[in-house]
């Protein structure tokens, strides 16, 4: 089979088929401490996590009612591996650690799920953009993950990164990674999601790769379709915020005028209906809005939160930003 047949953009076209995915039941003997909870005679996912963070593939398995074994997880962050303990109730014990050190002739081979986001700032519009030649030394370490897929011959792999790494830019990155999956014994199906379309108030593009092991793959697969959003930015802040989160009083005010030109023009344009301001109560509402030039400049008026990027915690900057005007309605 062919790289032109294997490899190929799908559209809507990738679902998990019950045909394919037949988990194994669990043996280990703290199974309990580190599984959902599954119901009497019900199967288990063997699932290997790389590049846990802090466990974003779980939390989506849990989310969706699919019991799963842990068979390790894999995360360099000492912090995001305390956090991974915590919010999964594992052992920290578990953590195989660095990648790059892992012997994977040491790793069992009959798991049904590996899950890896290889690091996305080789090929994140956010860094400089180095691909494979990372200065950092991050861009051999999907090849990390490679070798661990090759040995394990996992029934799945689902790896997640930046949309910009199907750009042209890296064409010959994507390429290689496709390919490399495809050699392993994989039929891989990809698409660019975006966390809006699915029922959150964040634009967040990223792109997914679901291999399937050739000698299962049915072709009876599909990427899940967009949902309608109800969901807004003011549904997730919290009632009370802390001072310090607040801009100066004197950036407030310029902003004010902005503001006002920004709702009425958004209200002619027929906009008003995409933006939720939310009552707060005592006549106090929330706008959600994006910010650039040190918070001094409305960009538009929003719903939806932007992809929050590593900068954003040295607050404001010249770039568009995430933001929250609360204002009186009289």
């Amino acid at each position: 089979m062919n790289n032109e047949n294997t490899i190929q953009y799908i559209g809507d076209r990738l679902q998990p088929s019950p045909s394919v995915m037949q988990p194994m039941q669990v043996t280990s003997p703290d199974a309990k401490c580190r599984v959902q909870k599954k119901k009497e005679g019900e199967k288990m996912v063997k699932l290997l996590s790389l590049f846990s963070g802090i466990g974003a593939f779980e939390k989506a398995l849990t989310n969706l009612g699919i019991p799963f074994d842990l068979v390790a997880y894999c995360e360099f962050d000492k912090y995001a591996s305390k956090a991974y303990s915590a919010i999964h109730n594992v052992p920290e014990s578990m953590n195989l650690g660095d990648i790059t050190k892992i012997d994977e002739k040491t790793l069992p081979q009959n798991i049904d799920l590996v899950t890896y986001g290889f690091p996305c700032q080789p090929f994140s519009q956010a860094g400089k953009q180095e691909g494979f030649e990372d200065s950092k030394g991050r861009r051999n370490l999907f090849f990390d993950a490679l070798r661990v897929i090759q040995h394990c011959q996992p029934k799945i792999a689902i790896a997640e990164n930046v949309k910009n790494l199907t750009s042209p830019r890296f064409k010959n990155e994507f390429a290689t990674v496709l390919q490399c999956l495809t050699d392993a014994g994989y039929n891989n199906y990809w698409k660019v999601l975006d966390a809006k379309d699915y029922d959150l108030a964040q634009h967040r593009e990223r792109v997914i790769v679901v291999s399937i092991r050739k000698d299962i793959d049915t072709g009876r697969f599909e990427f899940p379709k967009p949902v309608k959003l109800l969901k807004c930015l003011y549904d997730y802040l919290e009632s009370e915020v802390d001072e310090k989160y607040y801009i100066p009083d004197e950036k407030a005010k310029a902003l004010i005028p902005q503001l006002k030109e920004k709702m009425i023009s958004n209200a002619i344009r027929g906009g008003a209906r995409f933006n939720r301001q939310a009552s707060m109560g005592f006549g106090m509402c929330r706008q959600g809005v994006t910010l650039s030039k040190c918070a001094t400049k409305i960009d538009s008026l929003t719903s939806i939160a932007n992809t929050l990027l590593a900068r954003d915690f040295k607050s404001f900057g010249n770039r568009s930003m995430n933001a929250v005007v609360e204002y009186e309605r009289k």
